[in-house]
């Protein structure tokens, strides 16, 4: 599989992004986002990854981000602000089937600005 072949190198390259920033920047807090989880796919022959193959993704990358102090996770597979599976998600919410539209934006932005201010009482955006 693609994704096992995959997954080991953006672990790793996720993993020393994180040491190199931090070694630049000791004082620097880093704020890590997932992506909502894939349903749909434009080309219905390669399809989205399975739900199962990109929760195990996203366990992976979290586990590397939660190892440090310094870094905030975003988890917005777990925790979609779009409510999946849901039958006007895609036309409501997404330009194709892969990037966002205005609208989508707007909620993911909402979603993510809840998460942290509920964490550092303060809103980014009112």
């Amino acid at each position: 599989d693609i994704e096992e072949k995959l997954l080991p190198s953006v672990v790793k390259s996720f993993y020393s992004l994180v040491e190199e920033i931090h070694a630049e920047s000791p004082d620097t807090h880093i704020i890590y986002t997932t992506l909502f989880p894939f349903f749909e796919w434009s080309d219905s022959e390669i399809g989205p990854p399975s739900l199962d193959v990109q929760l195990y993704f996203w366990r992976q990358m979290n586990t590397v981000a939660n190892q440090y102090y310094y870094v905030t996770v975003l988890d917005l597979f777990s925790l979609n602000p779009f409510d999946y599976p849901c039958n006007d998600c895609f036309e409501k919410y997404f330009a194709d089937s892969l990037h966002l539209n205005e609208a989508g934006y707007r909620k993911t932005f909402e979603y993510i600005d809840n998460m942290l201010s509920a964490q550092y009482s303060k809103k980014v955006y009112d």
